[in-house]
């Protein structure tokens, strides 16, 4: 099976985890190619991204999240999920508020190749606040995100910075701890680490194609 652009965030993932954690990711690529729609059922923070997608991000109005917040809440079967929810969409709206922040428009998604992987660059959304044009990656996980994640996506986020305004700074948004993060150090050579887990990935799919080929039949 050929492989398909896969996200920015899948490959940033990818080259923080060790081991048979890459292998499972590898294979969740896959999935996420060959089968959207069930994949989509394995992604928790989807239904939250709709309402912001369907509210705040069409309409450039806070209050418009704030009215589909407590739908989205009541929806919520699991209990941790709902209250997960809670506390990120809170902190959205404190957060936008406390900077009385602007919606912008940002590029359309573009893809930069490492190591002969393609690597979609895509943002989700664009923040004025305080003089600043943000390009905003949106991190909505519980633990914070690596350095190893971080460091990844900085250097993919500068490698598609074509088409963007002089003053459009690319930055991570933490959005439970209403938090910008900041840039990090990168080594070096973080280029060649990259390109090497681009190659490791592309193998990893290789080597699944391999397995998952039927057997020869008989002549």
């Amino acid at each position: 099976m050929q492989i398909s652009n896969i996200p920015m965030t899948t490959f940033a993932r990818f080259y923080e985890a060790t081991g048979p954690q890459k292998v499972s990711m590898v294979r969740d690529a896959r999935l996420y190619q060959t089968d959207p729609k069930g994949w989509a059922g394995r992604d928790y923070y989807r239904e939250l991204r709709l309402a912001l997608r369907n509210s705040h991000w069409q309409t450039d109005d806070i209050a418009s999240f704030e009215a589909a917040l407590e739908p989205l809440l009541e929806s919520q079967q699991q209990a941790g999920r709902r209250e997960h929810f809670e506390k990120i969409g809170r902190a959205y709206i404190k957060f936008w508020k406390k900077n009385d922040a602007r919606l912008f428009d940002t590029p359309s998604p573009s893809v930069v190749t490492l190591g002969g992987l393609g690597i979609r660059l895509s943002n989700d959304l664009g923040m004025r606040r305080s003089g600043d044009s943000l390009v905003l990656k949106v991190w909505w996980n519980a633990p914070r995100p690596t350095r190893a994640f971080r460091q990844a996506v900085q250097y993919l986020t500068g490698r598609g910075k074509d088409g963007w305004h002089a003053d459009w700074q690319g930055a991570l948004w933490d959005v439970r701890r209403e938090e910008i993060l900041p840039p990090v150090n990168t080594p070096k050579d973080l280029y060649l680490a990259l390109e090497g887990q681009a190659g490791a990935f592309r193998e990893i799919w290789a080597s699944l194609d391999a397995a998952e080929a039927p057997d020869d039949l008989p002549f």
